[in-house]
């Protein structure tokens, strides 16, 4: 293999993404034509606090109300930017010129993104 780094999606990957694309076809109609502007996006993932998270900080857990472990919020975010591009909300993911992406614990657990774009299309 030489210098390039090769992506393999593991099969829980494959499965949300199978599930992005099913939201991002409910949320944009058939005949939908890319966005061809600038774009701004705006990510927020939120999961249920695990039982064992502590209620107040520990030593192991010195931030109780953040979700600071894995995923990393940019990797997961790249995902979606990943989905939305091959389901042709926008050309190129190189598009969004501003992006917000949040983690946090919910009772709910879910993800919530909201693109924007100019209102000339």
């Amino acid at each position: 293999m030489g210098p390039h780094a090769r992506r393999v999606d593991t099969p829980d990957r494959k499965d949300w993404k199978v599930h992005v694309r099913a939201c991002i076809e409910q949320a944009f109609p058939p005949g939908w034509t890319a966005i061809d502007g600038p774009v701004i996006l705006t990510i927020r993932f939120f999961k249920e606090k695990p039982a064992s998270y502590p209620k107040r900080p520990t030593k192991t857990k010195p931030f109780p109300f953040d979700w600071i472990s894995k995923p990393d919020c940019t990797n997961v975010c790249k995902l979606v930017e990943d989905c939305m591009t091959d389901m042709h909300v926008w050309h190129d993911d190189a598009q969004v010129t501003k992006q917000v992406i949040e983690k946090a614990f919910s009772e709910v657990p879910r993800t919530e993104v909201e693109v924007e774009w100019p209102a000339t299309r």
